[in-house]
């Protein structure tokens, strides 16, 4: 359940992307909400080696979730599945930001995937969009 923490770590995330107040509501909404597929998204995960991977990705993480808290072991374990499915890192992570945010643009990654970790949202927003 997201707290003050939580809440100021959100803040501290998408404040650089900020200009208007609008921008804070948008930004902020795949963090609260499930966000639409975007067509780049959408085609990012149609790629059958990005739809292996983050299936990869969600068995490793429904065995041993992550917190959210410590990026140097989302790091790792990025790795590990890119090493397993035997796709780039890069194909890993954009298809990764695909499943979390429906679009390919957004926010530092890692910070995000961790804050969507620590409201409980990570796994169930990765098994939705590789129904």
């Amino acid at each position: 359940t997201p707290n003050k923490e939580w809440g100021l770590s959100l803040c501290e995330l998408i404040g650089p992307s900020l200009i208007t107040l609008k921008d804070g509501l948008n930004e902020a909404y795949p963090f609260f909400h499930n966000p639409k597929l975007e067509p780049d998204g959408r085609k990012q995960l149609e790629k059958p080696e990005a739809k292996s991977a983050l299936n990869l990705l969600l068995s490793s993480l429904d065995e041993s979730p992550w917190d959210g808290k410590d990026t140097k072991k989302a790091k790792e374990i990025l790795q590990r599945i890119a090493d397993l499915s035997q796709v780039k890192k890069g194909l890993l992570m954009k298809s990764l930001r695909a499943a979390l945010l429906g679009r390919l643009q957004g926010p530092d990654l890692l910070n995000t995937w961790g804050l969507l970790a620590q409201s409980g949202k990570d796994r169930d927003r990765l098994r939705e969009r590789l129904k």
